[in-house]
């Protein structure tokens, strides 16, 4: 569920534990994360200072995801994907999705949330 929100939003953040390495290719970085039996790649675009590739492995090589942000625009000084993937070829699933519009929302954002009258908090 995570991967189809991230695709929706076309972004996706990095989890800060646990450590990561990393090294340079070409013009990206490649940041590397090992948990237990799971090895997650990321591909950081110097150019567009974006993930564009989230790779899942196990251990021993063998690909179980891949979330690809491709065709990159500028939009108010910020590189936004276009085109979204999430592929998993070993169950032959594949969902790409295309912007035909992106904005920005203004920031500071303002959010104004009030409970109803008849609502109730409950502390857990």
């Amino acid at each position: 569920f995570a991967d189809i929100l991230s695709a929706i939003a076309g972004s996706l953040s990095i989890p800060d534990a646990p450590p990561l390495t990393g090294m340079r290719s070409g013009d990206s970085y490649i940041l590397r994360r090992e948990e237990s039996a799971l090895v997650t790649e990321y591909e950081v675009s110097l150019e567009y200072a974006a993930v564009t590739r989230r790779t899942k492995r196990t251990t021993d090589g063998a690909t179980i995801e891949e979330l690809l942000f491709r065709d990159f625009r500028k939009r108010d000084g910020v590189f936004l994907p276009t085109v979204v993937s999430i592929v998993r070829s070993h169950r032959s699933e594949n969902l790409t999705l295309i912007f035909e519009r992106m904005t920005l929302n203004e920031m500071p954002l303002d959010f104004a949330f009030k409970l109803p009258k008849s609502a109730s908090t409950i502390n857990l």
